[in-house]
């Protein structure tokens, strides 16, 4: 009686006193042969193992479990030969725990398409246990094969990838839409299938629905000049333009190879020496006809008074 108390008869009640879910064979101890397994701690278990993986019923066991004051951690694994490769794994919290509660297993890594739960009794004797993590081999955590039972495999979710990254995975009922140029069809029957068709310029999209189709309209023609029929439009250089396409900026560059200056530096410096000198020139004529227009002045003067002076009295 764990727990110093009466028991009727039932299924998990009986459990609690045997070893099943573990196999009758397991001894129950870990590989330290510190502790034995309560018989009252696991009630009741049920593994569902998807077929694909290919795998035995009487080769599951237990392979850790770990007791702590505020709970209990089972963990589960498949005896392969070699690496034993973890299952899944419950954990029980001491502070909510009532007797014959179901747990579901957290599968993990090849085996997170399955499903299953287990039952926990009572904590009473595994928590007066030493605390701690206790490793167990296939052969003392063997679970009885009655607990494993064949899953059929099914899409248990869908993940997207795309440009080496992926979503999260997708659950329940998914849909999947005909985007831009591209057919969906399905057929039922021994060997249901679903075909991705993607057929170019069959314009199976809806048209645009915009709101405002006048707020940014897109280049129809240029100069009067439609696309290709597959949308294309191409620009034709001559001798003295030409058009190169700029890599990574979405541009096109135009260049005019026929007004390049065709004098270099030195053919300019001998053309600003010359205009120096007609510059000095300049400065020396025009200091030239200021002098000659004073000259010219003066001899004016000369001759004016040389005629006044001519003039006889007319009384003398």
């Amino acid at each position: 009686m764990p727990g110093g108390r009466p028991l009727n008869q039932q299924w998990r009640n009986q459990n609690s006193v045997r070893a099943y879910p573990l196999s009758e064979s397991a001894a129950k101890r870990d590989t330290g042969d510190t502790l034995a397994i309560p018989d009252s701690l696991i009630v009741g278990m049920q593994l569902d193992i998807t077929l694909g993986l290919n795998t035995l019923p009487d080769k599951f066991f237990l392979n850790k479990l770990i007791l702590s004051p505020v709970g209990v951690t089972i963990v589960l694994a498949y005896d392969d030969g070699a690496a034993n490769p973890y299952v899944g794994s419950i954990h029980v919290p001491v502070s909510t725990h009532t007797e014959n509660t179901t747990y579901a297993v957290g599968f993990r890594d090849d085996f997170i398409d399955c499903d299953g739960h287990i039952q926990i009794g009572l904590l009473a004797e595994a928590l007066d246990l030493p605390a701690g993590e206790y490793t167990f081999d296939a052969a003392n955590g063997r679970i009885d094969p009655d607990a494993v039972r064949p899953k059929i495999r099914t899409i248990s979710s869908v993940t997207i990838e795309n440009g080496g990254q992926r979503s999260d995975r997708l659950y329940g009922d998914l849909v999947f839409v005909a985007g831009t140029n591209m057919r969906i069809t399905a057929t039922t029957g021994d060997s249901p299938t679903i075909t991705f068709s993607a057929i170019q310029g069959e314009g199976l999209n809806e048209d645009c629905g915009c709101d405002n189709p006048d707020k940014a309209p897109p280049i129809r023609t240029i100069n009067g000049i439609p696309p290709t029929a597959d949308g294309d439009f191409t620009f034709v250089g001559n001798n003295c333009i030409e058009i190169e396409g700029v890599a990574g900026a979405a541009m096109l560059k135009f260049s005019d190879q026929c007004s390049e200056p065709c004098c270099g530096c030195e053919q300019l410096d001998a053309i600003n020496a010359q205009l120096k000198l007609f510059g000095d020139a300049k400065v020396t004529l025009e200091g030239l006809a200021n002098r000659t227009a004073a000259e010219t002045t003066q001899m004016s003067l000369v001759v004016l008074a040389s005629r006044i002076f001519d003039v006889g009295c007319a009384q003398c």
